[in-house]
């Protein structure tokens, strides 16, 4: 009886010690490759995983450490970045290879029952972590602490008149690679309040003595001599040797570049190279083949820009450099292309030509009185006056002596010729919509001349004065040719204008002609109506009376000397010298219509004169 009892008692004991061992060698024996039952990581349960099903974890796990925080720990200070700002990662290998030895180190006999407990029992595995030393560099070069002494980098210095290689010395603080190692052997078990201590030590400078003093070799061979250097489109030599003094390095990421000190170095240019390299040309308006062109002038250039030290290091430190191109400082014109464009001269807006035979005498003061006014402009609202723009007619101008008329009679006097071109310059006034503020017509009538529109002048009176009644610019060009005189006016068309016809009336013996001319403004649509007239005498030497008038006495020739005006486009109006003796006075007829509201015109005696 005893012994069916102690039987029975073993078996039973035998079954309940047996039944876990029997379904761990049945379904549950982990392999090398599975993890055991229970085992977790930071709240992660990876028990029955294998490798593949872990790496989904750790996944999961890694973007969690993106946005952790970190506290570091440097000194006695600390520091709060993030797990993605220093690189931190899990070390899988390490993290996988932790939770697969779970029970593999339990004795034959505790396995079955270690297993059967982790079904129940959690297992916590603690997380490897790993940095990236280039995240943590670039974390420790924002935080001031982490250097606590700075490494003093070799450089080059000049002692005793030769460049020589100053060694570097080490510093101390946050060593990059041993906070990465630091880091993998924490034991991390929960990812929310990381913290690590970065251990301080030696920091070496980033360039080696070594490449210092090779550099310093090289640079004495590159400055032996004259060094070929480009000045915008000239080329020279500057002395090597005299940049030696100013020689230094900067080292960068573990890369040493060549510097040269930037004042004493302008300093030495300026010396070298005192002269304007070239000139700044204003941009300004051309007239190539009767076409209006914008030239957009230049920028001037001189020696040297601050970059000017940089380019000259860097080409030191090339072997194969051959001419170093020095930047030059930019020097803007006064009036830009934008300036000219502004201006609204865009096109053609009239234009008149008349004809003489050629090699006349009077032919050389037309061509004189057109290049004077050639290239002037005339403002918004402003006015152009031809005796203010060219003065007195004077040899030392560049006139000759021609014939002119004076009190209705045929002469002769220095400038002879130039109502030909006020007579141009008349009528292509007329027909560019402009204003008439003075004009006078000839006394006698030419059939060179539009019969009744055309104008003549004598200094100081009488004159002819326009003005621009729009809100561009307009520029005055002239052409000439050995037959022909032309005046071409360019702005932004503002008006179109139309010739209405002509009336004529006698004014005693005199004949008055009216010319009639209507304009169209183009940005209202408004019309209006304004007229020229012409008086013209009965013969020559006679007044509208139909008497004689007594012939003038000869013209004296002025005794002062001007300095021509200058030719060429300008906004500038040329204020001619005092007047040394009057020439004979007249003056000029209104208009037998109304004259437009920017028009002034006074009204002359039945005798003019003009050249």
């Amino acid at each position: 009886m005893v012994r069916r009892w102690i039987v029975r008692s073993a078996a039973l004991f035998v079954a309940i010690l047996g039944a876990p061992a029997l379904v761990w060698a049945v379904g549950g024996r982990t392999t090398g490759e599975v993890i055991s039952p229970g085992v977790e990581i930071v709240d992660h349960q990876v028990g029955g995983l294998d490798r593949e099903d872990l790496d989904r974890v750790f996944d999961a796990i890694d973007a969690d450490l993106a946005v952790a925080p970190v506290t570091l720990a440097i000194g006695d200070t600390r520091h709060e970045v993030t797990s993605g700002d220093i690189g931190l990662s899990v070390d899988r290998d390490a993290s996988a290879a932790a939770a697969l030895d779970v029970g593999r180190t339990d004795t034959p006999l505790l396995r079955p029952w270690r297993w059967a407990l982790g079904q129940v029992v959690a297992r916590p595995v603690d997380l490897v972590l790993t940095g990236s030393v280039p995240g943590v560099e670039a974390t420790m070069a924002l935080i001031p602490d982490a250097l606590t002494r700075p490494p003093i980098e070799p450089t080059i210095g000049w002692e005793e008149d030769r460049l020589v290689a100053a060694p570097g010395q080490a510093g101390e603080g946050v060593n990059p690679a041993a906070l990465v190692e630091s880091i993998r052997s924490e034991p991390v078990a929960k990812i929310d309040s990381l913290q690590f201590r970065a251990p301080l030590g030696a920091v070496p400078p980033s360039v080696s003595d070594e490449r210092v003093s090779a550099l310093v070799r090289q640079l004495v061979e590159a400055t032996d001599g004259e060094i070929p250097v480009r000045l915008g489109p000239r080329g020279t030599t500057i002395p090597g040797a005299a940049l030696r003094p100013h020689l230094g390095t900067e080292a960068l990421d573990g890369q040493v570049a060549v510097t040269l000190a930037e004042a004493p170095i302008l300093a030495l240019l300026e010396q070298w190279f005192p002269d304007t390299i070239r000139q700044p040309e204003d941009a300004g308006i051309e007239i190539r083949n009767e076409k209006l062109v914008i030239n957009a002038g230049a920028t001037g250039l001189r020696c040297c820009a601050p970059e000017s030290a940089r380019a000259l290091a860097i080409g030191l430190e090339d072997p194969r450099r051959g001419q170093i191109t020095l930047p030059m400082v930019e020097s803007r014109p006064e009036v830009s292309e934008e300036d000219v464009l502004a201006l609204g001269i865009a096109e053609e807006i009239g234009s008149f030509t008349t004809n003489y035979p050629a090699g006349q005498t009077r032919v050389k003061n037309i061509h004189r009185i057109a290049e004077l006014v050639d290239g002037q402009i005339i403002e918004p609202g402003g006015t152009f006056s031809l005796n203010e723009r060219v003065g007195r007619r004077t040899r030392a101008k560049g006139f000759v002596s021609a014939g002119v008329i004076y009190l209705g009679t045929l002469t002769s006097d220095v400038g002879g010729g130039v109502s030909q071109f006020a007579t141009t310059f008349f009528n292509a006034a007329f027909f560019g919509g402009l204003d008439f503020v003075e004009y006078q017509s000839h006394s006698l009538y030419f059939s060179r001349y539009p019969f009744g529109r055309e104008a003549t002048v004598s200094f100081p009176a009488p004159d002819l004065v326009v003005s621009n009644p729009s809100d561009h610019h307009i520029l005055i060009s002239t052409s000439v040719t050995e037959t022909s005189v032309t005046v071409t006016l360019f702005s932004t068309p503002f008006a179109r204008v139309t010739e209405l016809g002509q009336s004529t009336r006698p004014q005693g013996q005199c004949r008055r002609v009216t010319t009639a001319r209507e304009r169209v403004w183009l940005d209202t649509g408004e019309t209006d109506e304004d007229s020229v007239f012409a008086l013209y005498r009965p013969g020559e030497g006679l007044n509208c009376a139909g008497a004689l008038v007594q012939p003038p006495p000869a013209p004296t020739p002025p005794t002062a000397v001007t300095t021509p005006p200058p030719t060429g486009p300008t906004t500038t109006v040329v204020t001619p010298p005092p007047d040394p003796a009057p020439a004979p006075t007249s003056t000029t007829v209104a208009p037998s219509t109304p004259p437009s509201p920017t028009t002034t015109v006074i009204d002359p005696a039945p005798d003019p004169g003009g050249e």
